[in-house]
């Protein structure tokens, strides 16, 4: 593999191949909560690389892994930043893009987040299973 690209989320791209290669989905962003990834929001993710793989330039796709990583850094570092989508079982909402909507629970008293979906906006809303 050439000009591989690791990011702090624990994602690893080969620029080469354009490929998303899922090493490890639990990172502990400096003085933050620890990022945990539930196995859907993992599914979630590779489906969304592979769609961008397979329409998208490498540009894009990294563009787009940076943006994760830098929402994954706020989140990590604030919890609490981004509104609720469910109040009762803590679960909130940061739009990542026009397309993608991250969905994460905050456990405060673990110091931890769990990223339960990454959600395609365009598909129907009933389909978000949470």
């Amino acid at each position: 593999m050439q000009n591989v690209c690791l990011l702090s989320v624990g994602i690893m791209i080969s620029c080469k191949t354009e490929l998303l290669l899922i090493h490890k989905y639990e990172s502990v962003m400096k003085n933050g909560f620890e990022i945990e990834w539930a196995s859907d929001a993992e599914r979630n993710l590779s489906a969304i690389f592979d769609y961008l793989e397979s329409r998208w330039s490498e540009r894009e796709i990294s563009n787009f892994a940076e943006l994760l990583e830098t929402y994954l850094h706020t989140i990590s570092q604030n919890p609490a930043t981004f509104p609720y989508y469910d109040r009762k079982k803590n679960i909130r909402r940061c739009v990542l893009s026009p397309q993608t909507t991250i969905y994460y629970k905050e456990i405060t008293f673990e110091n931890r987040v769990v990223i339960i979906a990454l959600f395609n906006n365009r598909q129907n809303p009933k389909t978000l299973r949470i």
